[in-house]
């Protein structure tokens, strides 16, 4: 089932990046903005990006793809998505709210 490959392969890039990724390892802003479609709120997405530790920065980035391949009908504001942790909605394919699975920044 397709759903259940999507949620795996969430888990497994959940697993690797809180394996390998440090405070030490933070991306560079300008990475993000260039792969998220949506271009609205530069400024204050870019102040979000920065507060936010580098372990989330790399799950938002690496999980940006099977986010913008949820069949959903709407594609959160980029300060939306980054301030709601959006790339965590639908883990195990059952949608969460402000879900944080590693107790916070």
């Amino acid at each position: 089932d397709n759903k259940e490959l999507i949620a795996a392969e969430r888990k497994e890039i959940i697993a690797v990046i809180s394996e390998l990724v440090d405070n030490e390892d933070k991306i560079p802003f300008e990475t993000f903005w260039e792969k998220y479609p949506k271009k609205q709120g530069k400024f204050n997405t870019s102040k979000t990006w920065k507060m936010m530790s580098a372990k989330n920065q790399h799950l938002a980035l690496e999980l940006l793809p099977i986010y913008l391949n949820a069949k959903s009908p709407y594609i959160h504001d980029p300060e939306n998505y980054l301030h709601g942790r959006m790339w965590m909605d639908y883990v195990d394919n059952k949608p969460k709210t402000k879900l944080d699975l590693f107790g916070g920044e």
